[in-house]
């Protein structure tokens, strides 16, 4: 009877520090989980996907997968993810029609980008590497995820988070669990499961599109002031995408090029490992978003360091966890056929740390529409890395290809921490807005780990140590956690 009581008392006590956390943080909280939830779905299908499919056509959907995320860029221009969350900050009084103008801005370009891409594959040989059928499908799921895209959003920056926590899940629940049943019966068509998964995306698209306009039989229309911002932007903003697509799609399209889908799918795999951390930062960096641009407006500078501060302790733990647990993870997720991939889960996990911090510090620039700098920074690390990987893919193979994009994600980060200096002086900010002592030291123990992890793979015993080691030192430090997130 005494243990219930005191099993209650705990779990009131959680129950009164969620509720005692911002309206901000509960909604991060939840997106999070909800991108865990989501992302976990895909995580778990893959090794069916490595399993049912042969490692060719595994290949082939990572290069659908690349091409999607590339023609996504110029046929979206990301205005739900930059002018978008700027534009409501600004246009608060008229979110509706604002959202309307740029959603119709944004489908309207996705049409004429696949207009002129099936003109130019009737003139030229198609160099895509994809049949016109994956592409008819790949341009139809952009088409329709704008909806979902915006709606997320619009529901992040109202710390609103149910219903799009509902959708979100439901939808990549679905995505995985139909396409992977039906292609269990069928056996190795993955074209059966490019339709699925855009059909699936296209009703819940729709249903989106619905709520965001007709639920609430608002009168709305299309404003040119809107999309002229949109416009004005997001343009600048291409040479950013496309540096970002460069770094993280680049790399797979050389690996293809030089040795082959087989290596790709190797590499990729190791990239699906250190997906799990990205999911994670990902979601914490769009949900912190909206809080911090927020924050800016109201010049609220202790509450940016106050909700960030121990965020960047907890991705450094979940970094050095995914490196720790790759052998395991990768023998789970591809098996014996996919080992070698274990080597390349180190550099890669740490890039998207790094990827992490530049997000911190280039939010501040999104909101004082440094664009122009953005994308000349952005540009330079791009750059860098193509160059990199054509010399050392091939002298040293497909594995220079991780250690490539982690030299440049570092470059990356530090080039926007000089940005976010020169804004903190433009703008006469005095407080420091991240805790730059804490980053440094994280990122200090993480490239040393880089090191010590070749030589402690296959110590199964010492790796468990520092696995031990890192979730003690994350529990004592529980309550600043907790704390930190509260403000």
């Amino acid at each position: 009877m005494e243990n219930r009581v005191k099993d209650w008392h705990k779990l009131w006590n959680y129950k009164s520090r969620y509720e005692e956390m911002s309206v901000g943080m509960k909604a991060a909280l939840w997106y999070t989980v909800a991108n865990f939830i989501q992302k976990g779905f895909v995580f778990l299908s893959t090794p069916i996907l490595t399993r049912i499919l042969n490692v060719n056509d595994y290949g082939t959907l990572i290069l659908y997968q690349s091409w999607f995320v590339l023609f996504a860029i110029f046929a979206t221009l990301n205005l739900s993810q930059t002018a978008y969350n700027k534009g409501l900050v600004e246009f608060e009084n008229d979110k509706d029609n604002f959202t309307f103008s740029l959603l119709f801005l944004s489908k309207t370009i996705t049409i004429i980008v696949a207009f002129l891409y099936f003109t130019f594959n009737i003139l030229v040989k198609d160099s895509t590497g994809l049949t016109p059928s994956f592409m008819i499908f790949l341009f139809s799921d952009i088409l329709f995820n704008i909806s979902i895209e915006f709606y997320l959003a619009r529901q992040r920056f109202e710390f609103k988070y149910r219903k799009a926590v509902l959708i979100s899940t439901f939808s990549s629940f679905f995505i995985v669990a139909i396409s992977t049943t039906i292609l269990l019966a069928i056996k190795n068509d993955l074209f059966i499961k490019i339709v699925l998964d855009a059909i699936i995306r296209i009703i819940f698209g729709l249903y989106c599109f619905y709520l965001l306009f007709f639920s609430g039989r608002r009168q709305l229309k299309i404003e040119k002031k809107y999309i002229k911002y949109g416009l004005s932007y997001s343009l600048p903003l291409i040479p950013h995408f496309l540096s970002h697509y460069i770094l993280n799609q680049s790399d797979r399209l050389m690996i293809n090029m030089f040795d082959g889908k087989e290596k790709l799918a190797i590499y990729s795999l190791a990239y699906s490992v250190s997906m799990i951390m990205f999911l994670f930062t990902n979601a914490i960096n769009q949900s912190i978003m909206p809080h911090t641009f927020q924050a800016l407006k109201k010049k609220d500078y202790c509450g940016i360091h106050g909700s960030t501060k121990w965020l960047f302790v907890v991705v450094g733990g979940i970094t050095a966890l995914s490196i720790l647990f790759a052998p395991e993870l990768i023998v789970i997720l591809g098996g014996n056929k996919y080992k070698e991939s274990i080597w390349l889960v180190p550099p890669i996990a740490i890039s998207v740390y790094f990827l992490f911090v530049y997000s911190m510090f280039s939010n501040i620039s999104f909101y004082y529409k440094m664009n122009k700098l953005i994308s000349l920074v952005s540009t330079g690390a791009a750059l860098s890395n193509i160059i990199l990987n054509y010399i050392f893919i091939n002298i040293f193979g497909y594995q220079a290809a991780a250690y490539t994009t982690l030299l440049c994600y570092i470059l990356l980060a530090f080039s926007h921490f000089f940005l976010y200096r020169f804004l903190l002086k433009k703008e006469e900010i005095h407080e420091e807005l991240y805790n730059m002592k804490m980053i440094l030291i994280i990122s200090l123990i993480l490239l040393i780990i880089l090191f010590l992890i070749l030589v402690i793979y296959n110590l199964a015993i010492i790796r468990y140590a520092i696995i031990a080691i890192i979730l003690f030192l994350l529990f004592t430090k529980r309550n600043k956690i907790i704390t930190s997130l509260k403000s």
